[in-house]
């Protein structure tokens, strides 16, 4: 970890210029010194192994290697969470009762801070998946936290597809 003066004393710029170029939210205000310091290695070392991940994730897709890409699902949580600072206890919890629910791989998605998590389940799985999050995340863990949230709207399957093209007719 680094502290605003050591990032300073490497860049060559003054601390009030990081902080006007880097460290300031869209509305004008600075954002606060880590207590533990900026994790700059931990933030590239998640960058350069992430896309290292896409890549070999690309090769397990092309391959049809479900439990491959399930782990390099796994793993990129991992980094996300510990690297790079974007799950919550929230979202950790999710990807837990997914991977205990029998997803082959599971993962925030989205922006991270408490976005939405996804899992790879066997189409033969995809039911009791649901059921397991609805009662053990939904019904257990989230009332406690957040009781205004309802699975019904929030909580579905999806299966993967070809996207959006343009046809020629």
């Amino acid at each position: 970890s680094y502290s605003l003066g050591e990032i300073a004393a490497i860049t060559g710029e003054s601390e009030t210029a990081l902080i006007s170029r880097h460290l300031t939210t869209r509305q004008g205000t600075p954002f606060p010194e880590p207590v533990d310091g900026f994790r700059i290695r931990q933030r590239v070392l998640h960058v350069l192994t992430e896309a290292e991940r896409v890549d070999r994730s690309c090769r397990a897709l092309e391959c049809r290697d479900a439990a491959g890409f399930g782990r390099l699902m796994n793993q990129s949580h991992q980094s996300c969470d510990i690297n790079y600072g974007l799950s919550t206890p929230e979202l950790n919890a999710l990807v837990s009762i997914m991977r205990e629910g029998g997803a082959c791989g599971a993962r925030l998605t989205g922006a991270g801070f408490g976005g939405c998590a996804i899992a790879l389940v066997q189409d033969s799985l995809v039911e009791k998946m649901i059921d397991t999050i609805r009662k053990r995340y939904y019904g257990k863990y989230i009332p406690e936290c957040r009781p205004d949230i309802s699975p019904e709207e929030i909580l579905f399957a999806i299966k993967p597809s070809r996207g959006a093209d343009v046809q020629i007719l």
